[in-house]
């Protein structure tokens, strides 16, 4: 176990327990999550805790709800098997903002928006404005330290 976690008092682990995998903005029609929704149409309400928490890539397969599965690239021989990040397949209407990919980065699609710059790896953590006079911009801040050392 991490020593932050050892150090956790009772109130920050019902805090963490209770807070929502994914944050719903109705009014701007945008979800907020840490890796992202299974894309071809799959209900919000369909996506696994598992999926919201750690999707980075897809590959097609028409026997999967919505045409997409959820991969991990290590597993697959690329020259038979065409990947795609999630993101890219994501055909809304609701923008998605999520992270968890440090490997691409930033990611821009019509209708989701990534902001993983590899804080883990010792690089950046970095807030996109969604609203507001910045909207559009970001703001970045150098990671104290690396706080991930193995592979992923």
């Amino acid at each position: 176990m991490d020593q932050w976690m050892a150090n956790l008092t009772v109130d920050e682990i019902a805090w963490m327990r209770d807070i929502p995998y994914v944050l719903h903005i109705p009014s701007m029609n945008a979800y907020v999550m840490h890796a992202g929704f299974l894309p071809g149409g799959v209900p919000v309400k369909d996506n696994r805790p598992y999926t919201i928490m750690n999707i980075r890539t897809v590959i097609a397969d028409p026997k999967c709800p919505g045409g997409w599965r959820p991969t991990r690239e290590e597993f697959l021989d690329k020259d038979k098997v065409p990947t795609y990040p999630w993101a890219s397949q994501w055909r809304g209407p609701a923008h998605i903002y999520f992270g968890h990919d440090h490997k691409r980065q930033l990611q821009f699609y019509p209708f989701a928006t990534g902001v993983d710059t590899a804080c883990v790896r010792g690089h950046y953590m970095t807030g996109y404005f969604i609203k507001g006079p910045r909207k559009g911009t970001f703001a970045t801040q150098p990671a104290l330290h690396q706080y991930y050392h193995g592979k992923v």
